[in-house]
């Protein structure tokens, strides 16, 4: 038995952030009763500055995995990992990644560390002497059967030049998105698997010429500290690379060579040796999923319905801030809402479970608090790779991220799709709840479902509709959740997971792709 400790008493520790806010909850308390009051002191707890906005790997983020384990136990949960003694589960952050001795030359042409070229952390260390090749865009399979590596010519041995972004019209603007907005075929990480998966020994990224877009300016290094790709990787500006293949006498200037990839893709060697030069130190960090399971009864035991939210967040907005890097983010509504909700879960479905008929077949429920879900979703990918059971056995995933910022009384769920009748059972529940529940067909909103519905889980995500403009800025504090309709999401899914485990048939798994 684990004895309560002072992380049980939240509201000693931390007080509501906006005295209006805080005169009203005493009213809700006596309206809503005890769960609005819950709601209230997990978030506050969760997104108070002492947390330091709760970064995996992190003091901050060390309390907050304690808290959630020491309230899984108070309800009665089971330590769901290493056999049932622990309730943590260590989850490889990837380590900082630091920059050390590193150069690029060719044909002559010797660049300016930090002017000309930079190093991309999403690359390898690693030092490679090789011919150039001009690979375009770097898109494996693009819009209207567009590929750059469609042709004869591969990269086996060679490095590779790739523009950034995608095929762009006259003006620079992208020719597959709509509304001017870049596909995903622009990001950084699909290019680089591409090439590497085309036999590259390096890749250089550039920064097309023309292009109508305010980072053109940069040398794309990107600004994520994670390894993506096994071979070296830099960045030079599109000066430099024009500086470079004047240097070398090249037949075509970079503007050329971007219109000709504008129209399809292609790899050119460019009859140009260069060298790349890296030397990249790691440092290896962990952090902790937490899991409690409530065990089943019966026939059914074996099987696991998940409920998971996110615990992380940004710190001082290390990654994935929306302007405000160096500030403290303290993440109330992303995802202490989350992380509250599945506390009381658990505390609401151990005496639901006790209380059930002898003999009832009833699964067993994972309550899971993942980290580092904002860096990659980490915690949710390592979860699916080492699940406490087969993953075959996991009938229904749900996640919750953001549920506390409810206005108008609208949800949204995605992922009923992912189950055969899925989205007819959440229109039965939703008739009995206050609250107006949009059933999406869209899953472009990542969060820790993605990693079950790539094992094939029937998932279900639940988020506020409309997203609000506090999203990821200093300003998802505390005073702004909106407890009582937060406190209805917990209801809702309460009855949701009441339904998964005691349902007879599982839900079958339905390929999302089918529904677009």
């Amino acid at each position: 038995m684990i004895i309560p400790s002072l992380f049980l008493a939240p509201a000693l520790l931390a007080l509501p952030q906006e005295p209006a806010a805080g005169a009203q909850l005493p009213a809700l308390y006596k309206e809503y009763g005890d769960a609005v009051r819950q709601m209230d002191e997990h978030i506050t707890f969760l997104s108070n500055a002492f947390l330091a906005g709760r970064l995996p790997g992190t003091p901050g983020m060390e309390i907050t995995e304690r808290y959630v384990a020491e309230y899984f136990a108070a309800a009665g949960l089971e330590p769901a990992f290493e056999n049932g003694t622990s309730f943590r589960q260590s989850v490889s952050l990837g380590g900082a990644r630091t920059l050390g001795a590193h150069a690029l030359s060719a044909a002559g042409w010797e660049g300016k560390a930090g002017k000309d070229f930079g190093i991309s952390m999403s690359g390898a260390a690693g030092n490679v002497t090789a011919e150039l090749a001009f690979a375009g865009y770097s898109v494996a399979e693009g819009k209207e059967g567009y590929s750059s590596y469609s042709g004869k010519q591969d990269l086996t041995g060679k490095i590779a030049i790739v523009y950034r972004f995608e095929p762009m019209d006259s003006k620079g603007r992208t020719l597959w998105g709509e509304n001017g907005r870049w596909t995903r075929a622009a990001g950084f990480t699909p290019k680089l698997q591409a090439a590497e998966a085309q036999g590259a020994a390096g890749v250089i990224l550039v920064n097309p010429p023309g292009v109508d877009d305010p980072r053109a300016g940069e040398i794309p290094t990107g600004r994520q500290n994670r390894q993506r790709v096994s071979i070296p990787v830099a960045a030079m500006s599109t000066t430099a690379f024009d500086a470079l293949l004047e240097k070398a006498g090249a037949d075509k200037t970079a503007m050329e060579m971007r219109l000709d990839a504008d129209k399809r893709g292609f790899v050119m060697p460019l009859g140009i040796e260069a060298t790349l030069s890296a030397e990249i130190s790691q440092e290896e960090r962990f952090a902790d999923n937490i899991g409690g399971l409530l065990p089943g009864h019966g026939e059914l035991a074996k099987e696991i319905v998940v409920i998971g939210a996110h615990i992380d967040h940004l710190g001082m907005g290390a990654y994935g801030s929306r302007g405000f890097r160096g500030q403290l983010h303290p993440g109330a509504d992303d995802n202490a809402s989350g992380t509250a909700a599945i506390i009381m879960l658990a505390e609401r479905l151990v005496p639901w479970m006790n209380n059930l008929p002898e003999g009832t077949p009833v699964r067993s429920i994972l309550f899971l608090g993942f980290n580092a879900e904002e860096q990659g979703l980490d915690g949710a990918r390592h979860y699916v790779a080492n699940p406490i059971r087969p993953i075959e056995d996991h009938t229904l995933m749900i996640n919750f991220d953001m549920i506390g910022r409810v206005s108008n009384k609208k949800v949204q769920i995605l992922g009923s799709q992912t189950g055969d009748g899925l989205k007819e059972w959440l229109t039965e529940l939703d008739a009995a709840s206050p609250l107006e529940l949009k059933a999406h067909n869209r899953l472009n909103l990542g969060s820790d479902h993605i990693p079950f519905i790539g094992k094939q889980v029937p998932s279900l995500f639940a988020i506020i509709d409309p997203l609000h403009q506090d999203y990821h800025t200093p300003d998802d504090v505390a005073w702004k959740i909106n407890r009582v309709d937060a406190v209805h999401v917990v209801d809702l899914f309460e009855a949701v997971l009441q339904g998964g485990a005691l349902r007879a048939a599982r839900h079958t798994f339905l390929d999302p792709r089918a529904s677009r």
